[in-house]
Order: structure tokens, then C-alpha cells, then sequence
């Protein structure tokens, strides 16, 4: 388990943080997500708006947080976590996908 002074991470810009350490600020990232206040979640989620990519697990973690309780995260942050994952999946949508057999459609 990473430490939580790993955490640091998400109070840098995402780009910023990525470029010192790829590694580190993907296990920031994930961290911050599953942190069970708001203030690292909300942190993670700045990220995400940011263009930190989104990997399966940090999807589920903020589709987690979007469909919380209000008593475990306020209305803003599951409102900013629904977004985030909404962008991402746009993103998704809106990049060409290569063919399986790796030769050019046309």
C-alpha cells in the first residue's frame, strides 16, 4: 500500500506532478479516489478535469463516488465526479479506433 504521504502529489497540477513522477501520481490518483474524506477525493477529481487519464479501476472508483450517499460525500463532489467521468468517456468516444488487425480502413 502506498504511503499516504503519496497524497502530496494531488496538490500539484496533474501535468506538473506527472512529469516528476508517472508512477507516483497514478498511485496518488487512485489514492486520493479511495480516501475516505472529500478533501483527497476532491483533489483527485481536480486531476481528472485536469486530463489525468483514466484507467478501469479510477472509472469505477468515481462512478463509486458519483452514486454515494450525501452523508459520505457532498453534492458537489459527486456532481464534479459524474462529470469527470462523463469528459473521459466523450474523450473515449470521440478517438478513432484502430482496426484489430492493425491496417488502415478506408
Amino acid at each position: 500500500m502506498p504511503s499516504p504521504s503519496i497524497l502530496l502529489y494531488l496538490e500539484r497540477p496533474w501535468s506538473e506532478a506527472v512529469r516528476e513522477d508517472a508512477f507516483a501520481s497514478s498511485a496518488a490518483f487512485l489514492m486520493g479516489l479511495r480516501y475516505p474524506g472529500p478533501y483527497w477525493v476532491e483533489r483527485a477529481i481536480q486531476w481528472a478535469e485536469q486530463g489525468c487519464p483514466l484507467t478501469a479501476e479510477a472509472a469505477h472508483e468515481l462512478l463509486r463516488i458519483a452514486g454515494s450517499s450525501p452523508k459520505q460525500f457532498p453534492q458537489q463532489v459527486r456532481q464534479r465526479a459524474a462529470a469527470a467521468l462523463r469528459l473521459s468517456q466523450a474523450d473515449l468516444a470521440a478517438q478513432p479506433v484502430a482496426p484489430a488487425d492493425g491496417f488502415a480502413v478506408r
